[in-house]
């Protein structure tokens, strides 16, 4: 074989080897993703009241599983019974801000012009104020 054949086929190889290694590593953190979902449901049925026993259970193995520092029995009895609670997570603080203060317009301003920075200065201020009155309202609170 001459070279050029051995280069083809050198480079054919290093390929074939970087495709193996990412498909690889995409399979690993694609696993750890699933895992981490798996225990935010597990954590937020484990803070939910009104999960039944089955659930709790359910979730509390999760957990054990995912967890690289076991449970002690007693922990594990007073989660599953609903006496512990996982703290819920803290709101960012950028999502619990207030909206900033409405501006002053320029003066003079005439119409037009007057009509649109108002219906953009309504609009824009008008959804900050329920993104952050939802957000604030949805979080759980601790």
């Amino acid at each position: 074989m001459s070279s050029s054949h051995w280069v083809n086929i050198t480079i054919a190889a290093m390929g074939l080897v970087a495709t193996i290694i990412s498909g690889v590593i995409g399979y690993a953190s694609g696993g750890d993703t699933i895992k981490k979902e798996y225990v935010q449901i597990a954590i937020s049925n484990l803070n939910n009241k009104e999960s039944s026993a089955d659930m709790r259970s359910w979730s509390m193995e999760v957990i054990s599983e995912f967890s690289p520092v076991p449970f002690g029995k007693n922990l594990r009895g007073n989660i599953v019974s609903g006496k512990a609670l996982f703290p819920p997570p803290q709101l960012p603080a950028s999502l619990s801000q207030n909206c900033d203060p409405v501006p002053v317009p320029p003066s003079p301003m005439t119409d037009p012009e007057r009509i649109v920075w108002e219906q953009n200065l309504i609009s824009a201020y008008g959804d900050c104020a329920a993104r952050h009155r939802l957000t604030v309202d949805a979080w759980p609170k601790g």
